[in-house]
């Protein structure tokens, strides 16, 4: 049976509901049951009461686990590049080793940061899907704009989208971009999105922007700081 997460309150859920989270107090509980999910409030308060653990004993959430507001800036940046190492092996352009030597970094972070790899015949072999916290390019409302999706299923039509946008940018051909006309996604908030299929206006932003946001690696954001975007 699941421990009370307070004297208080049976769930870290019900205390939420109870403090708003705007004060630092409530953010810093936030933010530490983001990491330590199986924590209690005095565990994450670091006041453990008598028969409770110190926080250093408690199991981490797993990396890949975490919500993107509550990462470090090392911890998004290998992310994003675990993440390009998934979508590669995913596309079966080559190994785990070789794509994270490609990429400079050790597949063991690869795997830890994702938790979407299994070993299958003795290689290991990307899982499907995932459920992991990025921040994606797109153009909407007649400008490129960047948005947090929640999973793998997401990326990949953003990733379709983010092709048919370089299509038309290569060679002129506006077909692919009907595809997604009246298409719509859910970002990791919730929000709505609407894909821009209009090719003057995707031509008007790539300008504005001096981007050719044709790579496919292209597709993933920069890390931010604060993980927003204005």
């Amino acid at each position: 049976m699941p421990r009370p997460f307070s004297k208080t309150y049976r769930t870290f859920v019900e205390w939420l509901a109870a403090h708003p989270s705007s004060s630092p107090y409530p953010q810093r509980i936030v933010r530490g049951h983001a990491r330590y999910p199986a924590a209690t409030l005095s565990e994450l308060r670091r006041h453990p009461l008598w028969g409770q653990r110190p926080l250093s004993q408690i199991p981490r959430a797993p990396p890949q686990r975490i919500p993107w507001r509550f990462l470090s800036a090392r911890e998004r940046e290998t992310r994003v590049r675990a993440l390009e190492v998934l979508s590669e092996a995913r596309q079966r352009r080559g190994s785990l080793w070789k794509l994270s030597a490609t990429l400079r970094i050790s597949p063991k972070t690869v795997r830890r940061a994702t938790g979407a790899f299994r070993k299958a015949d003795g290689r290991w072999v990307a899982t499907r899907s995932d459920r992991i916290e990025r921040w994606l390019k797109t153009y909407e409302r007649g400008a490129r704009t960047e948005v947090l999706v929640s999973d793998s299923r997401t990326a990949s039509l953003l990733s379709r989208y983010a092709h048919a946008v370089s299509v038309y940018l290569e060679t002129g051909d506006s077909r692919a971009l009907a595809k997604f006309k009246g298409r719509r996604f859910r970002d990791a908030r919730g929000k709505v999105h609407r894909f821009e299929t209009r090719p003057e206006a995707i031509r008007a932003a790539v300008e504005r922007s001096e981007s050719d946001f044709g790579a496919f690696a292209d597709l993933y954001a920069e890390p931010h700081e604060d993980g927003e975007v204005a």
